[in-house]
């Protein structure tokens, strides 16, 4: 019988830590909300290299960092405990930011910023993107910039941010108790294509919940909700999303609500200068908005609005070939105004009023089924079959009533 060494044996014990996996403690970061951890953060990501991962353990208090913590390692990997694993910038500078590290994934962790800092999370530079990433359940609630900041990333997923003012801080520093100006701002950049959102928590921020730029192309936001944001400042610009100058950005799925004190300024929905815009199955009800809408289309090509409970949508006059198809609108007395050109608009259903509420002076707009609770109305042309037609919305003709 040949003996085998214990050490030489496949079943020999694993050695006590994995190359490649770091905790950034072991590199000196405190973590007791006072000593700089910049630098130990820092060690920790280059010892674990491209392909590594680096666990942010749960602590007492924070870590705070003078400079933000940057990644620059590809396929690297950032974990922590959750809300209590939190990086805060004490500075003017950002908590995190990541560049040049394609295929990076950062989760179960939290960003912070005492008052004036910058954002919480940046995502690439103009010099050096960051592709291909994905952000996991962070929180965020007090920067002095944004919470999570896209310069230049390229299919890079977002899941569950917890981006809200509607949960405290776990840890107390100056600004602890404010909020963050935007939840998710993608900058305009030919390099911000093809993103995911899923299953957000964006809410109570001061001008937006999600703001694109142009030209993003192909942003998709599924399910969650996006409520309570654009209170501060009372710019009429602010809304919980706005697409601006952008390309195929789809909502589906998605709950906000927004209450402005009868300010008549911020949006649910604002839709400018974009092309092929989708919100699909979308609740956006909201209070004291119906003057300006609380889904605003301006300038924009394509729009399709589909089997969603809105209170008021505006069409402006720059805004064509818009589909309103299956929506119930009117939940708190608002009404659709079609000022735009083109615009088709069936299946709809006035949830409050005891008519259709459809304006405007909109030019070549159709109507093809419209209903409330006692009143309902055809519209058709008897050259087609029914399910074919559609007719000017000037000159309806009325088929049926009752209820």
């Amino acid at each position: 019988i040949t003996a085998v060494s214990r050490a030489s044996s496949p079943y020999a014990a694993p050695p006590s830590r994995f190359a490649g996996v770091v905790n950034v403690r072991e590199h000196g970061a405190l973590c007791n909300g006072v000593t700089d951890d910049f630098r130990a953060l820092t060690r920790a990501a280059v010892a674990a290299g491209a392909g590594g991962r680096v666990i942010v353990p749960a602590c007492a208090s924070f870590y705070p960092v003078s400079s933000a913590w940057s990644i620059t390692q590809e396929g690297i990997t950032v974990i922590g405990a959750g809300k209590n694993s939190m990086i805060v910038a004490t500075g003017t500078n950002n908590a995190i930011e990541i560049t040049g590290a394609h295929g990076f994934s950062i989760s179960d962790i939290a960003v912070g910023g005492v008052t004036g800092s910058g954002h919480g999370i940046v995502l690439g530079s103009v010099a050096s993107p960051a592709h291909r990433g994905r952000v996991s359940n962070v929180f965020c609630r007090s920067v002095g910039g944004n919470c999570l900041e896209v310069v230049r990333s390229i299919i890079t997923v977002v899941i569950q941010p917890r981006f809200t003012g509607n949960e405290s801080n776990p840890f107390t520093f100056t600004g602890s108790g404010g909020t963050a100006q935007k939840g998710i701002n993608i900058q305009g950049s030919s390099l911000n294509n093809a993103m995911t959102i899923l299953h957000p928590a964006i809410e109570g921020f001061a001008t937006h919940g999600v703001d694109v730029a142009s030209p993003t192309e192909t942003l998709y936001i599924y399910g969650g909700s996006i409520e309570g944001n654009g209170h501060g400042s009372g710019l009429a610009t602010n809304a919980n999303v706005r697409f601006a100058g952008s390309r195929q950005l789809i909502i589906d799925g998605t709950y906000m609500e927004v209450v402005d004190g009868g300010t008549n300024l911020h949006r649910q929905i604002i839709i400018s200068g974009s092309f092929g815009s989708v919100l699909r199955g979308v609740i956006a009800s909201a209070l004291g908005v119906a003057p300006r809408g609380s889904i605003e289309i301006i300038n924009s090509a394509g729009t399709r609005i589909e089997n969603g409970v809105v209170d008021s949508i505006t069409i402006d006059a720059n805004s064509t070939r818009t589909v309103l198809s299956g929506v119930s609108y009117g939940h708190n007395g608002g009404t659709i105004t079609d000022n735009g050109t083109r615009t088709v608009k069936e299946f709809l259903h006035n949830a409050s009023n005891s008519h259709l509420q459809v304006g405007g002076s909109g030019t070549n707009a159709y109507i093809n089924f419209g209903e409330n609770a006692s009143f309902e109305q055809w519209d058709t042309n008897a050259l087609l079959p029914a399910w074919l037609a559609y007719a000017s919305a000037a000159n309806p003709t009325l088929l049926r009533t009752g209820t």
